[in-house]
C-alpha cells in the first residue's frame, strides 16, 4: 500500500532537482500478505490499523479525505486539460487538403 506525497511536501524539490523520479513520490505505508484476496483487502487494512496510535489513525483519515475530496478531483480535471490540450494540438498539426474543383464548361 503506498501514499502519494501531497503537492506541498518538502520532498518535491528532490523531483524537481531531478534526484528522484516523479513515479517514485509516495511512500510505502504496508504490504498486504501475498495471500490475501482483494476483496479482503480493506479488512486486513482496518485490523492493522487498529494497531496504530489513535492521533496517526486520524491523520490518515484526513488525509484521505483531503485527498478523495480536493487533490483527486483536481488530478482528474488536470487528466481532462491535458488530453483537451493535446486533442487541439494534434488538431492544429494534421495537414489541411483544399480540394479543387473544376468549374463546368
Amino acid at each position: 500500500m503506498t501514499w502519494e506525497w501531497q503537492s506541498e511536501d518538502a520532498r518535491w524539490e528532490r523531483v524537481r532537482q531531478s534526484e528522484i523520479p516523479p513515479a517514485s513520490a509516495f511512500d510505502i505505508i504496508g504490504y498486504l500478505p501475498a495471500d490475501c484476496p482483494i476483496d479482503q483487502a480493506g479488512a486486513y487494512v482496518e485490523a492493522s490499523l487498529r494497531s496504530y496510535p489513535r492521533e496517526e489513525v486520524q491523520k490518515a483519515r484526513q488525509r484521505m479525505t483531503h485527498w478523495n475530496e480536493v487533490e483527486l478531483p483536481k488530478a482528474q480535471m488536470n487528466e481532462v486539460l491535458v488530453d483537451t490540450m493535446d486533442a487541439i494540438g494534434a488538431e492544429k498539426r494534421k495537414p489541411r487538403r483544399t480540394r479543387i474543383i473544376p468549374s463546368p464548361s
